[in-house]
């Protein structure tokens, strides 16, 4: 990471903008994760954020900048099996908030980019055909799912200078899904009765 900064600053003459986007899951409960699998996840996950951040502070520091971290809406609704990945995800979201907190005085900005459901083949692989697919497009009011090209303009947005006041939060991109009540999957039977509006 340290040579790439580098590489970046004598080409460029600066650093504008970091983004970590590097990430996998173990899909398992945690009595059954052993602790190289919590490992692997955390360094993956979380370790790389550091060193990648830490590699780039000098040059960012020097001119101000951008430091957009890649999170996930399962620091904050659980999906079952995923101790490692959601506590990863989960320290991600708390470290950018402190890196804005001890570097804003340089110019710098630090984002959590946290999507939802997004549909690529890693997500499709998962799924049970269209049926589950169905599924997922109705856990949000938006009833969609998104895409890497939203998610990468998410990202060109918070690493902006357009974004400049945008700091120490998070943006989450599901769709409204983590913010939805449960109650919006029942069926516009059980929904009439309670006094919901159909779907």
């Amino acid at each position: 990471m340290e040579a790439a900064v580098q590489a970046t600053v004598d080409r460029f003459g600066r650093l504008d903008a970091l983004v970590t986007c590097a990430g996998v899951t173990e899909g398992r409960p945690l009595d059954e994760t052993t602790d190289e699998q919590w490992h692997d996840v955390l360094t993956a996950n979380l370790t790389s954020v550091f060193l990648c951040v830490r590699a780039a502070l000098p040059a960012l520091m020097a001119g101000g900048g951008a430091v957009v971290t890649l999170g996930s809406v399962l620091h904050r609704t659980a999906a079952p099996g995923l101790p490692a990945y959601a506590a990863a995800k989960g320290a991600i979201a708390a470290l950018t908030r402190q890196l804005a907190v001890d570097y804003g005085r340089h110019g710098i900005t630090f984002v959590t980019v946290s999507p939802g459901w997004i549909r690529t083949p890693a997500t499709e692989s998962r799924l049970s055909g269209d049926t589950d697919l169905e599924r997922l497009r109705e856990s949000n009011p938006l009833r969609t799912l998104g895409t890497p090209e939203e998610v990468a303009a998410a990202v060109a947005y918070a690493a902006s200078p357009e974004a400049a006041l945008l700091t120490g939060t998070e943006l989450v991109l599901d769709g409204g899904a983590s913010v939805t009540s449960p109650a919006s999957l029942l069926r516009d039977g059980h929904r009439e009765r309670l006094g919901l509006p159909p779907r």
